[in-house]
């Protein structure tokens, strides 16, 4: 059995990255072992439950947050937003208290944690999992996030160093507690093992390549050409991607391209998007779609103007795996080597539109693209994430039978 805490029960069409590959994580999972999926209850875990992959092979137990406002709960809380790595209190005294999780504790296989503000579970978790192995997932690396977040506010250097500092210590304390990292990238990976040399790492390319082909064809003639960017609008890095393409790139590319259209499609737009992109012809606002494939069939450019963030952006292996053009800025190429290759790469305004002016044209060389597309195909394919996956935890739970951990 597998033991899972995370803070997103997933489920078909779930409208982030990070939930789709957990969504897929677990369908890989329950294909050879049952699996226990441990969160806080909330209305979009609730329909996770109805709708979880697998239900023959997934369990789910949804725990009640903790809503009072006691000066604890509140300094909790306040600690939470500021590092994004502290873990659920009630989950941990779920933990503690429930007699039924803790028997299935001693009885995993592997105990897994989604996420990095998971991984602080894993201090009470070991108590009654004993020598199982406990694996974390990290999406992306906490303290570079915050980093770049923190460094774009206006606060003084030695402030800013000071946080940087804190935040390291913060996310070495909870990744020092595992026995093994996943990470999707090698430059992830890397970072880890800078952060806490002493834990296994393994990278583990997502499965997010599709295996739909691109719009094939050329475009009607009188139908304006469309550059897209496709992400979870609420997040607030592709929030801010969104209003810096739309101020410092989108004028620039509609002085030489005058019937272009922005499409932008993504689940919860801010207010203030929807106020710039009302009423206009050149930007359309799409929000949530069901079928995100047809924004990619839509596109003959895809831009990823990431400014924060941090971890491999699933949104440019998945416009990669298309064939369509791709113009990004390092932060969405990171981690990602066939960007390199496959995608224009600018952080500067005017380059960035130059380059999307460039595919717009025809100028990216579809032989090379071609070539990307399918080494991505093949890398990023969920055939190859399944069987990787699988071996990986056979492995860990042969090591802990025979007691062989690696020293």
């Amino acid at each position: 059995m597998i033991v899972t805490f995370t803070w997103a029960i997933p489920y078909p069409g779930i409208d982030h990255a990070g939930g789709e590959y957990v969504l897929r994580h677990t369908s890989a999972l329950a294909d050879r072992w049952p699996v226990l999926m441990v969160a806080e209850n909330s209305a979009a875990n609730d329909r996770g439950v109805d709708v979880r992959p697998r239900p023959d092979r997934v369990r789910v137990a949804l725990v009640r947050p903790y809503n009072r406002w006691t000066v604890s709960q509140l300094a909790w809380r306040v600690r939470r937003k500021s590092t994004a790595i502290t873990a659920s209190r009630a989950l941990a005294d779920h933990i503690r208290h429930d007699v039924t999780l803790q028997q299935s504790l001693r009885e995993a296989g592997v105990v897994e944690f989604q996420w990095t503000d998971t991984f602080g579970l894993a201090r009470v978790v070991r108590r009654y999992a004993g020598k199982t192995p406990l694996v974390g997932i990290a999406h992306d690396v906490i303290s570079q996030r915050q980093s770049r977040r923190v460094s774009a506010l206006p606060l003084p250097e030695p402030v800013r160093r000071a946080y940087r500092r804190w935040i390291r210590v913060q996310e070495r304390r909870v990744l020092s507690q595992l026995d093994v990292v996943i990470t999707f990238s090698n430059k992830d990976a890397s970072l880890v093992r800078q952060l806490a040399p002493g834990v296994v790492t393994e990278v583990l390319a997502p499965p997010v390549a599709t295996a739909s082909p691109a719009r094939t064809g050329a475009r009607p003639v009188g139908t304006p050409p469309v550059v897209a960017f496709v992400g979870a609008l609420y997040r607030p890095e592709n929030d801010e991607a969104v209003h810096w393409f739309l101020r410092e790139v989108w004028p620039r590319v509609r002085r030489d391209a005058a019937n272009a259209q922005f499409h932008i499609s993504g689940a919860g737009p801010s207010a203030d998007l929807g106020r710039r992109t009302t009423g206009r012809d050149d930007v359309v606002l799409w929000g949530y779609r069901d079928d995100l494939d047809e924004a990619y069939r839509q596109a003959d450019v895809v831009v990823i103007p990431l400014l924060q963030g941090a971890g491999v952006k699933f949104k440019t292996i998945t416009a990669l795996s298309w064939g369509v053009p791709v113009v990004t800025t390092t932060v969405g190429a990171e981690g990602i080597p066939e960007a390199a290759e496959g995608a224009a790469i600018a952080d500067d305004p005017a380059v960035f539109a130059e380059e999307v002016l460039r595919a717009l044209r025809g100028g990216v060389e579809a032989e090379r693209r071609a070539h990307v597309t399918d080494i991505v195909q093949e890398r990023y394919s969920e055939a190859a994430f399944v069987r990787r996956l699988q071996e990986l935890y056979d492995g860990l739970m042969r090591q802990a039978s025979t007691g062989d951990h690696g020293d």
